[in-house]
C-alpha cells in the first residue's frame, strides 16, 4: 500500500503524442504541481522528449514493468486534461483511463480525474464502464456543466466544476501588432489571420468547401485595401494538414488574381502554433486549445463549433460561433459580422476557477480521508499563482511545442 506521506504524482493524459492542446495542459499541470513541491512522473508516449521539455521524470504509457513500479512508489494518479472520457473516436479512450484508475486504486494510490471534458459516451459497454471507472476515483473535477452532468448520470456523485487547467498559463512572450482592421487610418502592417482546422464526421468536404466561400468573401474585402497573412496551423501534423491543404486549394481557386497579389498563405506546424496564434489578429478555429490559446493573447476568435467543448466555450464567454455542420446554410455576412461585434471576454473568472482547482488538489492530497468529493474548504491564504509565474517555468513554456 502506497504511503500518502510520499509527495509523488502521477500525470496520465494524451501526453507524448504532440498534440498542442495535451501539450499546453500537461505545462500548465506541471508547472502549478512541482511549485507545490511535487515530484512528478509523466505516463507519456515519448518519454524521452516529454522528460526534456519539462523537466519531468517520464516512462511509456503502455510498458507494464515501469508503470507497476512508478504505481507502487506514487501518492496519486491524476488524470487530465482534455476529453479522456469519451468515445467519439472509439472506446480505446475510455477503456485505456478507465483501467489506469482501477489499477492505481488497487494499488493503494488517491486517483483523481481533473481539469477535463466527459463524454459524449454514447456506447453502451463504454458508459457503463467509464461510470465503473469512475467511481474509483477519490476527487472529480470537471471543466464545464455538461460534462459535470454526464459525471453525475454515470456515478450519482456530482464533480466540481471548474475550467481547463491552460487559463493558468502567462502569455507568451511575443509581440503583437496593432490590428490593421481596428485602425481608422490606412493601416501599414498585414492583417495577420490564423486558422485551425481538423478532420471531423461534422466536418465533411461540403462543409468544407462552404468554409472556404464564407473565408474567400471576409479576406477578398480586406484584400481590397490591406495586405493578409494567412496562417494555417496544424495542432495535430498528421491529422490536420490533409485539411488545411484542401481549404488552401479551395481558396486559392476561389479568389481573384487581383486579391491573392495581396496574400500570402503560410502553413504552420503544432510546434509553432502558440507563437501563430499569440501573434495573429483574428483566428478562426474549430480546435479548442487553438481558441484558448488565442484568447489568453488577446486575439480575436471565430469559433467552429465540432464538439460540445467548444460549443460550450463559446455559449460561456459570448464568442461568435458556428456550427460545422450548419456552414453551407449559414449567411454570408456570419463571418463579416462575427469579425465586425467582437468584444474582449474577461477571463479572470476562469483564472480563478483554475487557481481553486488545483488549490483544491493541494487540500485532496494532504487530506486523510479517503473521498474527496465533498465541500472542500480553500485555505485562505492560498497564493494565486498566475500572479507569480516562474522564471524557469516560462522558459519551458517557450520551449513546450519546439
Amino acid at each position: 500500500m502506497a504511503s500518502f506521506t510520499r509527495k509523488r504524482l502521477i500525470l496520465n493524459g494524451y501526453y507524448g503524442f504532440d498534440n498542442f492542446g495535451d501539450e499546453l495542459i500537461l505545462l500548465s499541470l506541471a508547472r502549478v504541481l512541482q511549485r507545490y513541491g511535487y515530484a512528478i512522473t509523466v505516463l507519456s508516449c515519448s518519454p524521452d522528449v516529454t522528460r526534456q521539455r519539462y523537466g519531468v521524470g517520464a516512462i511509456h504509457r503502455y510498458n507494464p514493468f515501469q508503470l507497476i513500479m512508478t504505481f507502487l512508489r506514487g501518492q496519486a494518479l491524476i488524470s487530465g486534461g482534455g476529453g479522456l472520457m469519451q468515445d467519439s473516436t472509439g472506446p480505446n479512450s475510455v477503456i485505456y483511463y478507465g483501467i489506469m484508475m482501477i489499477f492505481s486504486k488497487i494499488l493503494g494510490l488517491r486517483v483523481m480525474h481533473t481539469f477535463t471534458s466527459v463524454g459524449p459516451i454514447e456506447g453502451k459497454f463504454t458508459r457503463k464502464f467509464a461510470g465503473f471507472a469512475l467511481k474509483f476515483c477519490d476527487f472529480i473535477m470537471v471543466r464545464d456543466e455538461q460534462s459535470a452532468n454526464e459525471v453525475e448520470s454515470m456515478t450519482g456523485v456530482r464533480p466540481m466544476v471548474t475550467a481547463d487547467a491552460v487559463w493558468l498559463l502567462p502569455p507568451f512572450e511575443g509581440k503583437k501588432s496593432v490590428n490593421p482592421m481596428r485602425e481608422s487610418s490606412t493601416p501599414a502592417k498585414p492583417w495577420k489571420v490564423a486558422m485551425s482546422l481538423r478532420p471531423h464526421s461534422r466536418f465533411p468536404e461540403e462543409q468544407q468547401a462552404a468554409l472556404v466561400t464564407h473565408m474567400a468573401d471576409v479576406l477578398s474585402r480586406s484584400l481590397s485595401h490591406l495586405k493578409v497573412e494567412l496562417s494555417l496551423v496544424s495542432c495535430e501534423d498528421d491529422m490536420d494538414f490533409p485539411v488545411l491543404q484542401r481549404f488552401r486549394e479551395g481558396l486559392l481557386q476561389t479568389l481573384s488574381a487581383s486579391a491573392q497579389e495581396n496574400l500570402s498563405i503560410t502553413y504552420a506546424k503544432q510546434n509553432e502554433a502558440l507563437k501563430v496564434f499569440a501573434e495573429a489578429h483574428w483566428v478562426v478555429g474549430m480546435r479548442y486549445h487553438a481558441l484558448v490559446a488565442s484568447l489568453l493573447n488577446n486575439t480575436e476568435v471565430f469559433a467552429l463549433d465540432y464538439d460540445p467543448k467548444v460549443r460550450m466555450l463559446a455559449k460561456d464567454l459570448d464568442l461568435p460561433c458556428i456550427a460545422v455542420d450548419a456552414l453551407s446554410h449559414a449567411s454570408g455576412e456570419t463571418f463579416v459580422h462575427g469579425l465586425q461585434s467582437y468584444s474582449a471576454p474577461n477571463l479572470t473568472p476562469l483564472k480563478q476557477a483554475v487557481d481553486t482547482g488545483f488549490r483544491a488538489i493541494q487540500v485532496v492530497l494532504e487530506s486523510e480521508h479517503k473521498r474527496s468529493n465533498e465541500t472542500i474548504e480553500m485555505p485562505v491564504d492560498a497564493p494565486i499563482l498566475q500572479h507569480d509565474p516562474s522564471p524557469a517555468s516560462e522558459e519551458k513554456k517557450e520551449e513546450v511545442l519546439q
